[in-house]
C-alpha cells in the first residue's frame, strides 16, 4: 500500500484538503456574520448562529459516536461534507433568488451541526489508528495548521471580496471548496478497529450512555472535561462579542486585520505544534492554551483600537493551538480504539453545552445589561470605564474582559488541583495497536 495513503503523511493529505475547504468556509463565515449584524444590528443575531450550529450537535452526539463505532469512519466522514455542500448550495440558491433570510441561515446551520456531530467522532476516533501515538500531537498540530491558515485567509479574503461580489459570489466560492477535502477522502486510506467477535445490535441507552458513565468513573479525565466546560462557557459569549465589539468601535477592515492577525498567530501555533509536538506534560499544553487563550481576550476587551485588539487575538490563537493537540494526545491514549466514538461523544457533549449557554448569554448581558451600565452617566462607567473606555463598545469590550479574566482562573483554579494535574499519571494508557504503520 502507497505510505502516502497511511499514517501521518496521509492524515497531513487530510489537513491539506481541509485547509481549502475551511478556507471557504472561512471567507463565507466572515461574510454571514457582517451580513446578519448588518441586517440586524444586534449581538444576538450573532449568538443565535452559533446556538442553532451547536444544540443540535449536542443532541446528535451521543446517538452518532453509537453509531460511528460501528460504521465505516471514512464514509461516515464523506457524507458529513456532503452535507456542509448541500446546506452551502442552498443558501447560494436563495440568496441568488433575492429571498434569503437570517432564520434560513439558523436553519442551515442545524443540518450542519448535526452532520459535525458525526463527523468529529468518526475523525478523532480514526485518529489513533491512522497515526502512530508519538505522532498524535504532531497530527493534530497539522489539523491545527488547517483550521488557523482559515482564520488567516478567510477574515482578508472575505474583506475584499465581499464588496466585490457580494454574498452570492462568496456562498459560490464555499461551494466549490467543498471539492478538495471530499477529493482527499476518496484516495486516503482510514483504518477500521477490528469488528466484535459476535455482531451486536445497537443497545441505545447503554451505548450512548457508555461515554458519560466511563468518564464519570474516572475522575481526572472528569476533571479534564469540567475544564473545557467551564473555558467554553466564556469561549461562546466571547465569540458573538469579539466581531460586534470591533465593529461598534471599528469597521470591517478592522474586523477583517484582527481575524488575520488571530489566523497568523493561530497559523504560527499549529506550526509550532505540527513540528515539535505539544508539551511532554500534556496537561501543561492544555492549561497553557486555556490561560493564554484568556489572556488574549482580556488584552483585546481593554484595546481601543485594531492594533491592541490584533495583538490579543494573535496571543490568544497563537496558544489556543495548544489546546485540542495536547487534549487529544490525551484522550488517544487513554482510551481504547472500539470505544474511542462513544467517549469522545460523550467529552465533546460536556465540554462544548456551555458554548451555546454562553451565545445565548451574550445577547441579554450585552444588549441588557453592560452596554447600558456603561452608557455615559452608567452605574459601571465609573468602575470600568478607565480600563475598557467609554462610549459605543464599551459594555461589549467589558464583556470580553470578563471573559478573559474568567478563563484564566480556570486554567489557574485546574493546576492547583492534583486530581486534574496529574491526569497523566493517574489514567492508564491504553497501548495502541501494533499494526500502525
Amino acid at each position: 500500500m502507497n505510505s502516502w495513503r497511511t499514517g501521518l503523511p496521509a492524515f497531513r493529505l487530510v489537513a491539506f484538503g481541509q485547509i481549502v475547504s475551511s478556507l471557504g468556509d472561512a471567507i463565507s463565515d466572515f461574510a454571514v456574520v457582517i451580513w446578519a449584524y448588518q441586517k440586524t444590528g444586534s449581538v444576538t443575531a450573532i449568538g443565535l448562529l452559533l446556538v442553532f450550529t451547536i444544540v443540535p450537535y449536542l443532541i446528535a452526539l451521543p446517538f452518532a459516536g453509537a453509531i460511528v463505532d460501528r460504521s465505516n469512519r471514512k464514509l461516515m466522514m464523506m457524507l458529513t461534507d456532503m452535507a456542509a455542500f448541500v446546506y452551502t448550495l442552498a443558501l447560494l440558491l436563495l440568496q441568488l433568488a433575492g429571498v434569503l433570510e437570517v432564520w434560513h441561515m439558523y436553519l442551515g446551520v442545524m443540518l450542519v451541526g448535526v452532520a459535525i456531530a458525526f463527523r468529529d467522532p468518526a475523525f478523532y476516533s480514526s485518529m489513533s489508528l491512522m497515526v502512530k501515538p508519538e505522532d498524535i500531537p504532531k497530527a493534530s498540530g497539522a489539523l491545527g495548521l488547517a483550521e488557523n491558515t482559515r482564520t488567516l485567509g478567510g477574515p482578508i479574503l472575505g474583506a475584499i471580496l465581499y464588496p466585490v461580489i457580494g454574498l452570492g459570489g462568496v456562498l459560490l466560492i464555499d461551494v466549490l471548496s467543498f471539492a478538495a477535502a471530499f477529493a482527499v477522502l476518496l484516495f486516503i486510506n482510514v483504518p477500521q478497529p477490528p469488528p466484535p467477535d459476535v455482531p451486536m445490535k445497537i443497545k441505545w441507552l447503554e451505548e450512548t450512555t457508555f461515554g458519560f458513565r466511563y468518564i464519570f468513573k474516572r475522575s481526572s479525565l472528569l476533571g479534564v472535561v469540567l475544564c473545557s466546560s467551564f473555558f467554553n462557557l466564556a469561549f461562546g459569549i466571547g465569540q458573538a462579542v469579539q466581531p460586534a465589539l470591533i465593529l461598534a468601535k471599528g469597521d470591517t477592515t478592522a474586523l477583517a486585520v484582527v481575524r488575520t492577525v488571530a489566523g497568523v498567530g493561530g497559523l504560527a501555533g499549529g506550526l509550532a505544534v505540527s513540528a515539535w509536538g505539544a508539551p511532554k506534560r500534556r496537561i501543561v499544553g492544555v492549561l497553557l492554551g486555556i490561560g493564554m487563550y484568556g489572556l488574549g481576550l482580556a488584552v483585546m476587551g481593554v484595546g481601543q483600537n485594531v492594533w491592541v485588539w490584533s495583538a490579543g487575538a494573535f496571543v490568544g490563537m497563537a496558544f489556543f493551538t495548544l489546546l485540542p493537540a495536547s487534549g487529544s494526545a490525551i484522550w488517544q491514549r487513554k482510551i481504547a480504539p472500539e470505544h474511542q466514538g462513544k467517549v469522545t461523544a460523550a467529552r465533546r457533549f460536556m465540554g462544548f453545552v456551555a458554548t451555546p449557554i454562553g451565545a445565548l448569554l451574550a445577547g441579554p448581558l450585552t444588549d441588557g445589561v453592560l452596554t447600558p451600565a456603561m452608557r455615559s452617566g452608567g452605574s459601571l462607567e465609573g468602575v470600568f470605564g478607565w480600563i475598557v473606555g467609554t462610549g459605543a463598545g464599551a459594555g461589549l469590550a467589558l464583556a470580553l474582559l470578563m471573559c478573559g479574566v474568567w478563563q484564566i482562573g480556570v486554567a489557574l483554579i485546574a493546576w492547583l488541583n492534583p486530581t486534574v494535574r496529574n491526569v497523566e499519571d493517574l489514567e492508564p494508557d491504553f497501548v495502541a495497536p501494533a499494526q500502525v504503520t
